[in-house]
């Protein structure tokens, strides 16, 4: 999970920047595209009984995008991916945090 945390953060830096300057910077949607699939990878290896106990985190949100962005990277949306990192990534860092919080208290 810290693989998680750690490609949020990578993102968090990296498009602290307008929409319009990430969707006229290649590097950036590179950037982007490379973290989403390692937070899809690294969410695909937890445990089924892990994400079972956190039912909560839509653990299908957080892989799926991996799989469409490997498989079918040619039909890839830029601002979806922007849209993702700004509305969806907020909430599953907080979620990540407070499993490790559990984690670590027990």
């Amino acid at each position: 999970m810290n693989h998680i945390l750690e490609r949020i953060g990578e993102i968090d830096e990296s498009l602290n920047v307008p929409f319009e300057e990430y969707s006229g910077n290649k590097d950036k949607q590179a950037a982007l595209f490379a973290h989403l699939v390692i937070i899809g990878e690294a969410a695909g290896r937890l445990s089924r009984e892990l994400r079972d106990k956190y039912s909560e985190v839509s653990w299908k949100n957080a892989v799926g995008p991996r799989n469409i962005l490997v498989h079918d990277y040619v039909r890839v949306d830029y601002e979806v991916l922007w849209e993702t990192a700004m509305n969806d990534l907020p909430v599953l860092k907080k979620q990540i945090q407070k499993i490790l919080e559990d984690i670590s208290e027990k």
